[in-house]
C-alpha cells in the first residue's frame, strides 16, 4: 500500500488492488474516511498510521456500493457510515448476491483466503446534496451518478479539492456501470466547478489544473463519442455482435486496460439507447443477470 500525504489534513492509501484509492480527511484528531479497501494487511497500514497520528474516525462515506469500495466500511465501528439513498437497492438482492460472487471470485483468481464481507448497513442516507463538517473543514457530498446508481462525489470547497469515486481517474476511461445520460449529466456539473485537485477512486491524484480540465475534457468528449456510435448502431438497426467491429471507431486512453470495459459501454449504450440487444448476455448487467 502505498501513501500519499497531500496536506496536513488529506491522505490518500493506494492499495495494490485495482490502484485504488481510501482517503482520509482528518483535523484536531478526529478523521473522516472515504471508501475504506481492500486487503487486511492493507487495512493494518491504515490502523496503525491513524493510531500513530492519534485519529479517531467519525465517518465513513462510501462513494457508490461496488464492492472494492465498501469492504472494510464496518472495520471502522462505531464510525457512522454515509450513503447515497440508492446504496440500499444496490446492495440487496440479487445485487447482493453479485457481490458476494465477486469477492469470491476476486479471491480465487488471487489464490487468497476468502475476503470477510459483510454488507455496510448505512447510518444516514443523503440524496441529491449533502453537507458534513470536520472542525473546520467542510465536505459537500453531491451526486454524481452515471457509473452507478448511488454514486456520489465529496467536495472540500476551502481547499478546490474533488474526491471523485470511479470518476476521472488517469489510468480508466469512464465506465458506464449504470447510464450514459447520467454519466454525461455528471461530468457536465463538475465542469461548473472550480477545482485546484482531483483525487480519483483509481490512479493518480493530480493537482495540476491543466490536468483537471483535461481529464473532464476528455472523458466528455468519450461519452460524447459513445453517444453518437451507439446512436448510429441502433439507427442503422444493426445487431449486438456487430458492436465488437464498432468499437474501434472511438479511440481512448490506456486501451489495454480499457478495451473490454470500453465494449461493455457501447453495449451499454446500444441498450439504453434502444438497440436490440439480450441484457443478459450484453452490456455491464450480464453478469448481475446471468447469477438468477
Amino acid at each position: 500500500m502505498k501513501l500519499s500525504v497531500i496536506n496536513e489534513n488529506i491522505a490518500v492509501f493506494q492499495s495494490e488492488i485495482f490502484v485504488m484509492n481510501s482517503v482520509l480527511i482528518h483535523c484536531g484528531g478526529k478523521g473522516i474516511f472515504i471508501d475504506p479497501g481492500i486487503l487486511p494487511e492493507e487495512i493494518k497500514k491504515i490502523d496503525d498510521y491513524l493510531s500513530g497520528n492519534k485519529i479517531e474516525i467519525q465517518d465513513v462515506i462510501l462513494t457508490h456500493s461496488h464492492w472494492d469500495h465498501i469492504i472494510a466500511a464496518d472495520h471502522f465501528y462505531p464510525a457512522e457510515i454515509i450513503a447515497h439513498q440508492n446504496f440500499e437497492y444496490e446492495t440487496s438482492g440479487i445485487k447482493w448476491e453479485h457481490l458476494k460472487k465477486q469477492i469470491s471470485d476476486f479471491s480465487k483468481l488471487h489464490e487468497i483466503n476468502e475476503l470477510e464481507f459483510n454488507i455496510p448497513k448505512p447510518d444516514q442516507l443523503v440524496n441529491r446534496e449533502y453537507n458534513l463538517k470536520l472542525n473546520n473543514i467542510s465536505l459537500n457530498l453531491t451526486f454524481t451518478p452515471g457509473h452507478a446508481s448511488d454514486h456520489i462525489s465529496i467536495i472540500i470547497p476551502e481547499q478546490e479539492v474533488l474526491i471523485a469515486g470511479d470518476l476521472l481517474s488517469d489510468r480508466e476511461i469512464p465506465y458506464v456501470n449504470y447510464s450514459l445520460k447520467e454519466y454525461t449529466g455528471t461530468l457536465e456539473k463538475l465542469s461548473s466547478f472550480d477545482f485546484e485537485m482531483i483525487i480519483p477512486g483509481h490512479g493518480n491524484s493530480t493537482q495540476n489544473k491543466e490536468e483537471v480540465f483535461e481529464r473532464l475534457n476528455r472523458d466528455r468528449e468519450y461519452l460524447n463519442k459513445l453517444n453518437e456510435l451507439a446512436k448510429t448502431a441502433v439507427n442503422g438497426n444493426l445487431q449486438a455482435d456487430d458492436l465488437k467491429n464498432l468499437a474501434g471507431k472511438i479511440s481512448y486512453h490506456f486501451p489495454e486496460l480499457n478495451n473490454a470495459g470500453h465494449l461493455l459501454n457501447l453495449e451499454t449504450a446500444f441498450i439504453e439507447l434502444g438497440g436490440r440487444a439480450d441484457p443478459s448476455k450484453y452490456g455491464w448487467g450480464q453478469n448481475l443477470i446471468e447469477i438468477q
